[in-house]
């Protein structure tokens, strides 16, 4: 061993020292003497065993630095050195966020990621994973302590311990978790200090057991808009909440409720089979008003799975709704709030490199997101879907102040109770179709450049000059492929001109 790489301030780290001869044969009973230029040593002076080694630790100091392990081995008379470089690597200077958490199950059934990245829940036969953790300071220690109430849980290895592992030059450190088994609702949880002041975020991964459930389209609790003495097709699909389908099983559509004058439809039962999905038909009658169904998943052997989905169609002549308008938050001078058009600023990177912050209040063109809220009148309330184009992320909770965070380009709701918030990426104008009791209204979101944009990708693509020389176009984008103009420093090396 030529030398070593620790965190600072951590519990000793213990190595050997192993004395032989010129032939390599073990030298017994050789007095080893180790010290340190900085640090501290233990277990020394010690005489080496009937291996020939001796163990000796080492505590690292408290700041970085490097410090050099010398061991002494006396025979009589007669004394041998030899000594290694300890690297003590410093501890970040950024705090870790809970929305740097990710995770990856490397075997089991399931794992899925809660309301916040630092909340996991995994499926009982889950024993393997890997926790990345990103946004820390760039090759520096971070201190990992490992808990949780499943049997034999570990972090690289070792039991309801304290890591210090350092971050690679992107700031991401990477850790593999275990266990043994868990039951229902116990934990496996990695606290992490990113600048060695106390805990900053802990992730927690909850095991489940698997609980089927039915996801239908249109949606659970939705109203809709249909014709007279229509058909109307409902899709049914069963999985646990890991995404398993549970196969084999049954779907019943139950016409629950009818306008006064109207006759139910008879029930009717689909199976499942091997996709764990089906079609079932909601019947509508001849008679104008509400008509209810309930959808309800049952397994192979007839035991019901999950609660029932109720969907309610509201039946009309034209099975059209009366409108469908939207309506914006713009309060720029000269601009209107239902002129299905909208301009925001597309958002700038951070300076450390992430998504950014939205702003406090969305409704100026220079602030970042839009909301858009979605009415319905004859009748009111109707379930809507919405799909976005040009990189417009779609969210239906409030972004003020919020991360930038993924997003969707389609997302469904309720007229008058859901919001939809917008955020461009990408400069020009997108589109957000809206969709809802038969009828479509578009509206027209524009993304603005920042007036001090971030250049955040650097690309070089190669190419042949005329003179078949090789030449590099260098484009600078931000962070979602804007192009902005910045400055760049060219380096080479090699033998080139």
């Amino acid at each position: 061993m030529t030398g070593l790489t620790l965190s600072p301030s951590i519990a000793s780290s213990t190595f050997y020292v192993r004395a032989t001869d010129s032939n390599g044969g073990v030298i017994k009973g050789a007095t080893v003497a180790v010290s340190a230029s900085a640090g501290t040593v233990s277990g020394s002076p010690e005489n080496t065993d009937a291996a020939g080694q001796t163990a000796t630790g080492f505590t690292t100091t408290q700041s970085a630095g490097t410090a050099t392990i010398t061991a002494t081995i006396t025979t009589g008379s007669t004394s041998i050195t030899s000594s290694i470089v300890a690297t003590t690597t410093a501890f970040g200077t950024v705090t870790a966020l809970a929305s740097g958490f990710t995770v990856s199950n490397a075997n089991g059934s399931g794992l899925r990621v809660g309301t916040t990245r630092d909340t996991w829940t995994a499926a009982l036969n889950t024993t393997s994973f890997t926790v990345s953790l990103s946004g820390l300071s760039a090759s520096r220690s971070v201190k990992l302590v490992q808990g949780g109430s499943a049997t034999g849980v570990k972090v690289n290895g070792v039991a309801n311990g304290t890591i210090y592992p350092t971050a690679d030059a992107s700031g991401v450190v990477t850790v593999t978790g275990s266990l043994t088994s868990a039951t229902d609702g116990q934990t496996w949880t990695l606290a992490a200090d990113g600048a060695n002041d106390g805990t900053d975020t802990t992730l927690t991964i909850t095991f489940k057991t698997a609980a089927g459930a039915i996801t239908t389209v249109p949606a659970a609790s939705s109203l809709n808009v249909a014709t007279l003495s229509s058909t109307n097709p409902i899709t049914a699909s069963v999985a646990d909440q890991f995404g398993n389908v549970v196969t084999g099983g049954s779907v019943r559509i139950t016409n629950t409720s009818v306008p006064a004058g109207a006759t139910a439809a008879t029930a009717a039962t689909v199976p499942t089979g091997t996709t764990g999905a089906a079609t079932v038909n909601a019947v509508i009658g001849s008679v104008a008003g509400s008509y209810v169904f309930s959808v309800q998943a049952f397994d192979a052997n007839g035991a019901t799975v999950g609660s029932a989905s109720s969907i309610t169609y509201q039946a009309t002549a034209t099975g059209l709704s009366g409108s469908l308008t939207l309506t914006d938050n713009d309060s720029t001078a000269l601009t209107l709030t239902t002129d299905n058009l909208g301009s925001r600023t597309i958002i700038r990177p951070g300076t450390t490199g992430d998504a950014g912050t939205l702003s406090a209040a969305g409704a100026a063109n220079t602030d970042n997101y839009t909301e858009i809220t979605v009415a319905t009148t004859v009748p009111s309330g109707l379930s809507f879907s919405a799909t976005a184009t040009n990189g417009i992320r779609l969210f239906t909770t409030n972004r003020a102040s919020a991360t930038l965070s993924i997003g969707a380009s389609t997302v469904t709701g309720t007229a008058g109770t859901t919001t939809i918030y917008a955020v461009p990426t990408l400069a020009g104008p997108g589109t957000i179709t809206v969709t809802s009791g038969g009828r479509t209204v578009v509206y027209t979101l524009t993304g603005l450049i920042s007036t001090t944009p971030k250049a955040s990708i650097v690309t070089l693509t190669a190419g042949t000059n005329a003179n078949g020389k090789a030449n590099y176009t260098v484009k600078t984008t931000d962070a979602f492929g804007n192009a902005v103009t910045a400055d760049v420093n060219i380096t080479m090396s090699g033998n080139v001109t």
